[in-house]
This record gives structure tokens, C-alpha cells and sequence, in this order.
């Protein structure tokens, strides 16, 4: 085990690297079970000459802009979104996504930061207010970035599918009901 601190996202790399070459043994495996790093898990393995996902899948999967993104020029059914850079693009993704709406941060996790919005106004209260909790010192989750999508509201029941591959074969899938969630903020209360 090697505790690393989160806070300074720019250098966790570096650090970490450091840190795993300082043990001077050798790793078969870089692994975590912390979304926030799976980013820095890639990036080490491929340091160390391991097998992994690319860099570039797992930078895709931790921002839901990117992911998006991806899904959509894969031609994958997407929701309508787009990213909010500032407060001043609160009207224009109101007006491209449609409402309801959900506005997000797009490194959260856990339904952090979640709330559905049916206004332009509720859109920028939401937005302030989000925006206004994204604090690396609160949580290191967002030392990755502080960005907001917002993106078109799909009402149903929500599940997780997890699949574990090994050399292009599942060899594990779990599917978890997620159960309802409290709107407006989707809380997770349920796998």
C-alpha cells in the first residue's frame, strides 16, 4: 500500500511513479478500486511495461463530457449534452439540451453534485451553487477538473453493468439495480 495525496492532480503522476519505483520490487498488475485514479493506474502501468487499458480510454471514462463524446461519434444512442465552461454557457446548453435536464460535474462520482433542472433559472441557481462545492480541499475528486455538462434528462430505471475482461474474454458481469433515486440531487441509495 502507498498513500499518495490527490489534492495536486498535475503532479500525482510523477509522484506516484516515484513512489512505486522506490519499493524496488518488481509488479505483475497495477490495479484500484478508486474511480478517481484509474486515469493514474493506466498511466503506471504503461510506466512500468504492464498490460492495461489505454491512457486514453480510462481519461475518456472519468469525464462524462468525454465519454459523450465518444459515444457519440461511435454512433451509440447518446442523450443530447453539452459542456459548460462558464456560467455565460448555462443559456446556450439550456437551449440545446431542452429540459428536463440534468446538470453534472463531469469528474463527479457517486451522484455528487447531481440535480435535474426544468428552467433556464433553476439551470443557473443549480449551476452557481454546484460549482460554487467543487472544492479540491473538500474532496480531491475534483483536483481533475471542476467542468459541468449538462445533459438531456432520461427518466427509467437505472442499472450498473460491471464486466471484468482478461485478454479480451469476460470472466466476471454484475448487474446492479441502482433503485430509485431522490430527485432533484439522484443520490445513489442502492447497488
Amino acid at each position: 500500500f502507498i498513500a499518495l495525496d490527490f489534492s495536486e492532480y498535475e503532479t500525482i503522476f510523477e509522484r506516484a511513479l516515484d513512489a512505486v519505483l522506490a519499493q524496488d520490487i518488481s509488479f505483475d498488475a497495477v490495479t484500484t478500486y478508486y474511480e478517481d485514479a484509474v486515469p493514474l493506474a493506466a498511466r503506471l502501468a504503461v510506466a512500468l511495461g504492464l498490460e492495461t487499458n489505454s491512457i486514453a480510454a480510462c481519461d475518456r471514462a472519468r469525464s462524462k463530457h468525454s465519454t459523450r463524446e465518444a459515444m457519440q461519434s461511435a454512433g451509440l444512442p447518446t442523450p443530447r449534452f453539452y459542456k459548460l465552461r462558464s456560467e455565460a454557457d448555462v443559456a446556450l446548453a439550456c437551449e440545446h439540451v431542452g429540459f428536463p435536464a440534468i446538470l453534472k460535474p463531469s469528474f463527479g462520482a457517486a451522484s455528487m453534485g447531481v440535480c435535474k433542472v426544468a428552467s433556464l433559472e433553476s439551470a443557473l441557481q443549480v449551476y452557481r451553487k454546484v460549482l460554487s462545492s467543487l472544492c479540491v480541499e473538500h474532496d480531491t475528486i475534483w483536483a481533475q477538473g471542476t467542468e459541468l455538462v449538462m445533459e438531456e434528462y432520461l427518466d427509467g430505471d437505472e442499472f450498473d453493468v460491471d464486466v471484468l475482461l482478461f485478454e479480451g474474454q469476460p470472466v466476471y458481469a454484475k448487474v446492479s439495480d441502482n433503485w430509485a433515486c431522490r430527485e432533484p440531487s439522484f443520490q445513489e441509495v442502492g447497488t
